[in-house]
């Protein structure tokens, strides 16, 4: 992870279950809310403010492993900051906090090492392929935004342009990256604490269909 979490706290009221397969592995399944606040994080590259919040609130929660899926009634996120990069493939910085570089043995001859990095004949399912499955049955009813600073920047136009948005409130509609549907977005706040400022149109999130179309 390329972010380091200095604080945070996280209630939940639900049910938690565990089950033992019959043919080896386990199935897990929660149903229920949670909130996670107080929370902040850095970057480990500059130590700068990332990502933080006074309160984000998931309800209706309904998520399992064995298979992977994850269906939230709704997410509510309230006195946030988010320093967020649109990237020239049009992918957002907040997608990319996990780290998927693997390092090189130092040391090792190259033939070692190459073969090192080739894959199992009969690997374990892998964090990748857990995410590659939340994809195609992970869904959110609605998010709603109050209070929020983001710090953006568009790489994919140039040269690139960079704004700090303050007083964010809103709403993004319902999405479900198994169906590719997108959601309808509103939002309102200032540019600098001064500007008004809103944003409207429709985003699909889909790792494979991305789709941007907001002004």
């Amino acid at each position: 992870v390329k972010i380091n979490v200095t604080s945070g706290n996280i209630n939940a009221a639900g049910r938690l279950a565990v089950v033992s397969k019959d043919k080896g592995g386990i199935s897990i399944t929660y149903n229920g809310d949670a909130l996670f606040s107080d929370f902040a994080s850095v970057d480990k590259l500059y130590g700068e403010d990332f990502l933080k919040w006074k309160a984000f609130s998931v309800k209706g929660v309904e998520a399992g492993y064995g298979p992977v899926y994850a269906h939230i009634k709704g997410l509510s996120l309230a006195d946030f900051y988010a320093r967020v990069t649109l990237n020239e493939d049009g992918t957002l910085s907040l997608r990319k906090i996990i780290e998927d570089e693997t390092p090189a043995v130092t040391g090792q001859p190259a033939e070692e090492q190459k073969k090192a990095e080739e894959p199992e004949t009969n690997p374990t399912k892998t964090e990748s392929e857990t995410a590659k499955n939340l994809d195609r049955d992970f869904s959110v009813g609605s998010i709603t935004l109050q209070g929020g600073t983001i710090d953006f920047m568009d790489r994919m136009i140039k040269p690139s342009y960079s704004v700090n948005l303050t007083e964010m409130t809103g709403r993004i509609g319902g999405f479900s990256l198994n169906l590719d549907k997108r959601a309808d977005v509103e939002l309102r706040g200032r540019i600098d604490n001064h500007v008004p400022l809103e944003i409207a149109g429709k985003i699909n999130p889909a790792r494979n269909n991305l789709f941007t179309d907001i002004s």
